[in-house]
């Protein structure tokens, strides 16, 4: 296996933002070449980006329920301003996964939750991914989060339509070697 780190950024970089995580990519030597050029920076730029609209709506979240308390409505109200996060959420979600994701993985439902943290919330705070590939037209991605939550995730990727998909994505628990259907 093949070990990869990612670059450290620039000192100006760095001093503008905290410092990149620790991602550790492990693939076989024999890999295409268009996985560490193409497939991998695009992936972890989707996770990333699905990351950080998650973590925002969930700011937002915040404080529209700290409000909707102040004016003394239930905490299972649904307020219009509520309504219209969630919809946002949906369809900027919905602008980020569809030129990556099958519609298959699409129609297992996304953008269904935002919490705290997020689900992919160790692609910004370091993971490992490994990578396989089971034949021609797949990779397996196995991401293992670095964190106390001990999270694991599977995605398989397949080359449909002339492009790279996320076509599948399961879970694990910890200390688990089953994998449980999930969706992005």
């Amino acid at each position: 296996m093949g070990l990869f780190r990612k670059k450290k950024q620039s000192k100006a970089t760095a001093a503008a933002e905290k410092t990149e995580p620790t991602l550790i990519i492990e693939a076989s030597d024999n890999q295409p070449e268009a996985l560490k050029r193409e497939i991998l920076p695009t992936f972890i730029a989707f996770l990333r980006d699905i990351t950080r609209l998650e973590e925002n709506t969930q700011r937002k979240s915040q404080i529209l329920e700290r409000e909707k308390l102040e004016d003394g409505l239930s905490d299972f109200a649904r307020t219009p301003e509520i309504e219209k996060l969630w919809i946002h959420y949906h369809e900027q979600f919905e602008k980020l996964a569809t030129p990556l994701c099958s519609p298959k993985l699409l129609q297992r439902g996304y953008a269904e939750t935002f919490a705290t943290p997020a689900r992919f919330h160790y692609i910004n705070n370091g993971c490992r991914l490994s990578v396989t590939f089971p034949n021609e037209h797949t990779i397996e991605i196995i991401a293992e989060d670095f964190s106390n939550l001990q999270q694991k995730d599977r995605f398989i990727l397949r080359f449909m339509d002339n492009k790279w998909l996320i076509d599948e994505v399961y879970f694990a628990y910890p200390n688990s070697e089953r994998w449980y259907m999930g969706n992005i």
